[in-house]
């Protein structure tokens, strides 16, 4: 095998091959390599260029399919990003509508404190709804207290003594929704050494979804329900403490403007 110099005669320059020949690198002249063809050496470049020229349309596609990766995944990022400021504005302006509605006030022409107490069927209907609720939720209660677990007595029943009394009324509005609550003193009796004694409590009633109808009277579905919070006493589900059912259940909604009606 006969070699000969890699570098350029002229200014010793590194030669690069292209083709056959060789290119100087710094002046640019052109020389060709006397190779025998079972030279070892030729071999391996004749062999180096059937793998570049096999593997050329590889090469081609391969970068092809980065390219595309890269533009998908552009693609899907740019797509969760637009899907994510979209839901983000959406819920702002959701929240903005909410906080909107929550806050704005029933004007005088609609709900008010007069309206209602001159409707007299409406108090009437919803007056009877909350008595026939209140005597259903508490009809009979086992009244535990210390005297009689001290003892190993049986508790007595406690019942109401009375029908219950109406103490308070309240007008809740808001422009998402409105209520009418009202305030009940409920008198529970029950014997102990052969006397009768009374337990007073409170409880309320709601009416949900007020509206004034076209001809100025108070609508409401008349669906009645109770609402207690950390306050209630769990024997008789009622509040002991008048004062606290008002705070827990009227004023603990944020949002709405109170009115008290009586």
């Amino acid at each position: 095998m006969k070699l000969q110099s890699m570098n350029c005669p002229n200014c010793n320059g590194q030669l690069k091959k292209e083709g056959e020949n060789f290119i100087c690198s710094s002046c640019g002249s052109a020389f060709a390599v006397d190779y025998d063809e079972s030279d070892v050496a030729y071999k391996a470049l004749q062999k180096q260029d059937e793998i570049m020229e096999k593997t050329k349309g590889f090469r081609i596609v391969f970068f092809a399919i980065v390219i595309l990766t890269m533009l998908v995944m552009v693609f899907v990022f740019v797509k969760i990003f637009q899907s994510f400021q979209k839901n983000s504005d959406d819920m702002k302006k959701g929240f903005g509508n909410r906080q909107g509605i929550v806050t704005e006030k029933v004007s005088e022409d609609e709900l008010s404190k007069d309206l209602i107490l001159s409707d007299e069927e409406f108090l009437q209907n919803a007056e009877a709804a909350a008595v026939s609720l209140l005597k259903s939720e508490h009809k009979t209660v086992k009244y535990t207290d210390f005297m009689w677990e001290k003892n190993l007595m049986t508790p007595p029943e406690a019942s109401l003594d009375a029908e219950p009394e109406m103490v308070g009324s309240y007008l809740m509005t808001s422009g998402l929704s409105n209520h009418y609550v009202m305030i009940y003193k409920l008198d529970f009796a029950f014997e102990y050494n052969s006397e009768k004694n009374i337990r007073t409590m409170y409880d309320c009633v709601i009416l949900d979804n007020l509206k004034v109808s076209d001809d100025g009277k108070v609508q409401s579905d008349y669906q009645v329900r109770t609402e207690r919070h950390t306050g209630a006493d769990l024997t008789f589900m009622a509040y002991e403490d008048k004062d606290q059912l008002y705070r827990e259940v009227v004023l603990g909604k944020p949002g709405y403007e109170v009115t008290q009606l009586t």
